[in-house]
């Protein structure tokens, strides 16, 4: 969405960035125009493209629009917007409206293109999820840069109108510490059905002891858990989490060693006293 509303995206052979366009709140002025948008109209005609070829032969996700804090945090520069929270928070304000309210119609337009390609339901393609309904990421990376006061104050308000959106909502939380800050506000969300957790790089691996009793926060609360584990690290968190509503996105380096870990997880799951299906 930053594209759509004036940052000309910046392609690499590994990225795409978007450069900060907010030079001055005074006279910045928020303009989506469908005709001329370059970025909207090439977006428009990839989804359709995919659609049009899919033949039922896989599913097309939504595009990754972006989240109100994560795309101020581009066109304004992250600095900027963590000192504009405080010294132009009307302006702030005004933005993550626009952009949620934009968010909110953008998801139902793909939505419905894509609904029967996606066997009547929400594809979230970069974590190989579907739900029977509406479904997509929610997300603000930005909120390991503010307090849990400013993230509620500006934040949660935007992520509530999104999950009301979706009847399947999935909360990408990025970091140690945007869980240590934020995992309670985001749990008393109602349209938060999933929380998709990476530890971020740099950072202690998925089945570090210090992040356990906040797996068992989600799923205490009756959320559904998202986890990017090691192969080496799926015994491990089934030792300690209920299967129950637990993804586990590992890999394996063989049809064999993938057959072999299928049957296991069956087995330590059982250890819990339920089968967990591969």
């Amino acid at each position: 969405m930053a594209g759509f509303y004036g940052s000309p995206p910046v392609f690499t052979k590994e990225t795409v960035w978007y450069p900060p366009v907010i030079e001055d709140w005074g006279t910045w002025e928020w303009k989506f125009d469908r005709s001329s948008s370059e970025t909207w109209n090439q977006t428009l005609a990839v989804t359709r493209y995919l659609v049009e070829q899919s033949g039922g032969r896989y599913f097309v996700g939504s595009p990754q629009l972006g989240s109100a804090g994560d795309l101020l945090s581009l066109m304004r520069g992250a600095q900027k917007l963590c000192m504009d929270l405080v010294e132009y928070a009307d302006e702030v304000r005004r933005g993550i409206e626009v952009l949620a309210d934009t968010w909110v119609q953008l998801h139902e337009e793909f939505y419905n293109m894509t609904l029967a390609t996606n066997d009547n339901g929400g594809v979230l393609a970069w974590m190989m999820l579907w739900a029977p309904g509406r479904h997509d990421q929610l997300a603000c990376d930005l909120s390991t840069m503010i307090s849990p006061a400013m993230f509620k104050e500006f934040f949660v308000p935007e992520i509530e109108r999104e999950a009301g959106w979706c009847e399947y909502g999935t909360y990408h939380l990025d970091g140690p510490e945007a869980m240590r800050a934020h995992l309670t506000a985001l749990l008393e969300i109602p349209g938060i059905h999933n929380i998709e957790w990476t530890p971020g790089v740099g950072c202690p691996p998925t089945l570090s002891p210090q992040y356990i009793p906040m797996y068992k926060k989600i799923q205490a609360k009756g959320k559904r858990l998202y986890l990017l584990a090691q192969p080496n690290e799926v015994e491990g968190l089934l030792a300690e989490l209920s299967p129950r509503g637990l993804y586990l996105c590992t890999w394996a380096e063989s049809e064999e060693e993938a057959d072999a870990l299928l049957r296991n997880v069956a087995k330590w799951s059982a250890r819990r006293g339920m089968i967990a299906s591969p």
